[in-house]
């Protein structure tokens, strides 16, 4: 390296001179220490911390184009320096160039094997690659490194859960909260697997305490609203969102929060209420607009406006958001190595027709003969909420939301084999007592004096023979809407990454037709099955109840048709819907969107029911 002879220009002074402009850097002094570098550079072009500044500097203040280069030039002016080649990865993983930062990180790793930050950002792009076991395996050599590594531990627990591992997750946040207990980022993310596991208060104590530790974050304050609105708190949840706009006025989901609980509201002021929710949600349009929708890439956001948009009657940009969003969602899908496979779940189906067929002696009595447990089943959004919330406001009925419980029995049964009903359990009246006995146990857990618990989750339609077998003497409803209506509330609603087609309206209608078919299997097997038609419940919702009622061996209550005023947790998509009466705006809403539905009711064929 060449050094000048001027005064104050040697080693020892470009030393000082660097150490200074990284420090104008640290204290937040971005354009002085721009300056510096480039003083740095007139008298020595090529020094290259100078030029790694540079590119630092120019990534801070987002011009990830101008980064690059100066990336590029520290590199190329010593190529012994591993930080610039991270830099240039980092640019790189931002700007989507994902298999090039994977390696330009793999050269960092050369030189520096046991950098725990080059393994985290290692991990970040072999995730967006799709080639998650090597993304898990970099997080956690990057921990084992370092265990107080808390930038890690979040990418790795995040990476889980994207995987709906979250049980291990939730462990390895709870050992970082060992580490620190001061870390918001661990109690927000355990906030959220606690959400999706319906454990609701606990999740409402831990974004507290993310509140506490960071008083200045919105995204906290949103999340909690989140959980309040589901736990029935709408004016908690408002305050929430209002503190949130107090943080950042400009955040437009906060806003849309606002406009959705606002149009949701019932009571005396419902009018004004409605009135005022379509006014924040047409603030929130002409914000985005203004912004420029083009530019806008979160998924979430684009998601939201598609409803405000709907709720506007501007069903062409409602549905124009909802497809970039599903996008972009059915994309990371991909990169985790989970896009829906039509062949396998065209298997599944054949196989469990096949066992069900052939055994039809199954149906008689094998597990325990308690009528406890309600199963409510159908497709994705065709009214399993409103079903049940109808359901729970009877003094003898409590509803337990969607348990995973049977989805975790089948994926038990087919560990290590090609399918569930390949299961020698399955034909085992000890081993379906005992997951009776497992079932019972968990729902005894929260409700052990109810006499009977409704189990929610619409997905149990492919296992309505084990839940026949294991419980006999249950009451089992199906719960059917119109086609079209049910595929495109899917499409304008954002689901678990486990429904892994929901965002792709071909994909909807695929696996709609393999419900269909599961369904005529289940009602020729099981003459036990309840069906409720959701457009009927919608406006005769009497005759529609009263079968089940009677079925259950219960007296008719006044109360059930004020179903809304009933105080309980809803953890699903239609947790602001449920606490309202009943309401026919959501019949026959595919009409509106009929010119951008030609792939579904393609998709669906016979099945779309379309005179």
């Amino acid at each position: 390296m060449q050094t000048s002879s001027r005064p104050g220009t040697g080693p020892g002074g470009l030393a000082s001179m660097l150490q200074n402009a990284f420090a104008l850097n640290q204290a937040g002094r971005l354009d002085d220490a721009k300056r510096a570098a480039n003083a740095i550079l007139k008298i020595q072009p090529r020094e290259a911390n100078a030029l790694y500044l540079l590119g630092i500097v120019a990534h801070q203040q987002g011009d990830a184009k101008k980064a690059a280069q100066w990336f590029e030039k520290s590199h190329k002016a010593d190529r012994n320096n591993p930080a610039a080649i991270s830099g240039l990865g980092i640019v790189r993983l931002e700007q989507r160039r994902y298999r090039e930062a994977a390696r330009l990180f793999e050269q960092v790793l050369k030189a520096m094997p046991n950098d725990p930050s080059t393994h985290n950002n290692m991990g970040l792009a072999c995730e967006r690659c799709g080639e998650m076991d090597k993304a898990l395996d970099h997080y956690r050599r990057a921990i084992a490194i370092a265990p107080g590594y808390e930038v890690a531990r979040l990418s790795l627990a995040q990476a889980l859960f994207r995987l709906e591992r979250k049980d291990q997750a939730e462990q390895v946040l709870r050992e970082g909260l060992v580490h620190t207990q001061g870390n918001a980022a661990f109690h927000s993310e355990l906030a959220q697997v606690c959400r999706a596991d319906g454990r609701l208060e606990e999740a409402a104590e831990l974004l507290d305490k993310a509140a506490a530790l960071d008083p200045r974050d919105p995204q906290i304050l949103i999340d909690k609203s989140t959980v309040l609105a589901e736990l029935g708190q709408s004016a908690e949840a408002e305050t929430c969102l209002g503190a949130a706009r107090d943080l950042d006025p400009d955040n437009l989901i906060a806003l849309l929060e606002l406009a959705e609980i606002a149009s949701s509201r019932t009571g005396r002021d419902a009018e004004t209420q409605k009135a005022r929710g379509k006014s924040l949600m047409e603030d929130a349009v002409a914000a985005a607009e203004r912004r420029g929708l083009s530019t806008i890439e979160s998924p979430q956001l684009l998601h939201r406006l598609g409803r405000a948009y709907d709720r506007l009657k501007r069903f062409d940009d409602a549905f124009t958001c909802w497809s970039r969003a599903h996008a972009a969602w059915k994309q990371e899908l991909e990169n985790l190595n989970m896009a829906y496979s039509e062949k396998r779940v065209e298997a599944a189906v054949d196989r469990t027709i096949a066992w069900f067929d052939s055994h039809r002696e199954a149906a008689r009595p094998a597990g325990i003969a308690t009528r406890k447990p309600i199963f409510v089943v159908g497709m994705m959004r065709s009214g399993t909420s409103l079903l049940e919330q109808i359901l729970a406001t009877h003094s003898a009925i409590e509803g337990a939301g969607e348990l995973t419980t049977i989805t975790e029995f089948a994926a038990r049964l087919g560990q290590g084999r090609a399918h569930w009903t390949d299961a020698p359990a399955l034909k085992d009246p000890a081993a379906l007592a005992e997951m009776a006995d497992e079932y019972l146990r968990v729902i005894d857990a929260k409700y052990p004096d109810a006499p009977f618990v409704v189990d929610k989750m619409p997905a149990n339609y492919q296992y309505l023979g084990l839940i026949r077998i294991i419980f006999p003497a249950a009451t089992i409803i199906h719960i059917r809407r119109n086609p079209v209506d049910t595929c495109l509330s899917i499409f304008m609603q954002k689901f678990a990454n486990g429904y892994t087609f929901a965002h792709d309206l071909g994909q909807i209608g695929h696996n709609y037709r393999a419900y269909r078919r599961m369904m005529r299997l289940w009602q020729d097997w099981d003459a036990g099955l309840l069906t409720v038609d959701y457009e009927a419940l919608t406006s005769d919702m009497q005759t529609q109840i009263r079968p089940i009622i009677d079925k259950l061996g219960l007296s008719w209550e006044d109360g059930l048709e004020k179903f809304y005023e009933t105080q309980r947790a809803v953890g699903t998509a239609s947790r602001l819907q449920v606490r309202q009466p009943l309401y026919a705006t959501a019949v026959d809403r595919w009409r509106r969107y009929e010119a951008h539905l030609p792939a579904l009711i393609e998709a669906l064929g016979d099945e779309a029911g379309i005179d």
